[in-house]
């Protein structure tokens, strides 16, 4: 079972229920599960790896959650990274996972301009030329993509490389 259908398996038809208060904005569990689709769907209609590591750089936000379990339920890699990584660190992560594809909140794109890091595929929180933004995609849902919970990377969550470079902490989709 990928690890997006296992956290909203008894939570995704909800329409009455909230799962994320964002300033005056409330989205309900289907809102949010209905998002996650979209954004799995609009993965799969790229030409990426099925095992494709995908860089989040957002704070927390109905953005974030909605793109770190997108990616998951396409059966693609989250690096979700702090949005103080240090430029060193952030090309490392990026060069190290060979990563083409990036979600980025929009104040965040800036910092990668600066560092003249090249995003082959964006994602973002709001409308600018060169990226998609998740909340146009179309009513399209994609299906979440079955995997072998054992044996699939989910998730690598790198450390600060406060005493060295970061370290990568991989995660798969095995619920315990």
């Amino acid at each position: 079972m990928n690890l997006t259908q296992y956290i909203f398996e008894n939570s995704r038809n909800l329409d009455n229920k909230i799962a994320i208060f964002q300033g005056d904005k409330k989205y309900s569990f289907s809102e949010l599960y209905s998002l996650i689709l979209k954004i799995s769907r609009k993965l799969d209609d790229l030409p990426l790896n099925s095992d494709e590591k995908i860089v989040i750089v957002s704070d927390n936000s109905l953005f974030f959650i909605a793109s770190y379990f997108g990616i998951i339920a396409s059966g693609r890699v989250a690096v979700p990274l702090h949005n103080q990584f240090g430029e060193d660190n952030l090309k490392y992560v990026i060069d190290s996972c060979k990563v083409s594809c990036f979600f980025l909140q929009r104040k965040y794109i800036k910092k990668f301009d600066k560092y003249g890091i090249s995003t082959k595929f964006l994602f973002s929180d709001d409308n600018f030329e060169g990226a998609i933004n998740v909340f146009d995609l179309k009513n399209e849902e994609g299906a979440i993509v079955p995997v072998n919970e054992k044996l699939k990377l989910a998730v690598i969550i790198f450390t600060s490389g406060s005493t060295g470079m970061p370290k990568g902490v991989m995660q798969s989709s095995f619920k315990i």
